[in-house]
């Protein structure tokens, strides 16, 4: 049973990661729509058609409207990963927490959060993983 609560954690846990990716992706969709807003200039001397500037008014009403969905969308995902995160400040063990926030927080490889800690072997952080990862499956 423990060990399946474990797994259902760390699955959780790894969640973070794909926020993360999922976040950057719709900052870059923002900051694209930004580009396009804002590199042409609206201002001409030459003479337009009818309807071409209320043409142009609703296709820039449209992407603001698209960057503040996307910017909704960031926050919601902002706050599923703090609650994710939050998780890990259930641990009494300043380690633990540690190493559960270098693995799944940061994204560090075993040999870096081995580094991390001082020179720890990879069968050592594994070890403060599973640990770690057990003792908070009890707590939640």
């Amino acid at each position: 049973m423990t060990s399946t609560k474990t797994k259902e954690l760390e699955q959780r846990l790894k969640r973070i990661r794909k926020l993360d990716k999922e976040i950057k992706g719709l900052d870059l969709e923002i900051q694209y729509l930004d580009d396009g807003l804002f590199t042409r200039s609206t201002l001409t001397t030459t003479k337009v058609k009818g309807g071409t500037r209320a043409d142009m008014a609703d296709r820039y009403n449209k992407q603001i409207e698209r960057k503040e969905e996307l910017r909704r969308k960031i926050d919601r995902l902002l706050a599923e990963r703090a609650e994710i995160a939050d998780l890990i400040d259930l641990l009494d063990d300043p380690i633990h927490r540690m190493v559960l926030r270098l693995f799944f927080i940061n994204g560090m490889r075993v040999d870096e959060v081995g580094e991390v800690l001082g020179g720890y072997c990879d069968s050592q952080v594994f070890y403060l993983r599973r640990k770690g990862l057990a003792s908070l499956a009890k707590l939640v």
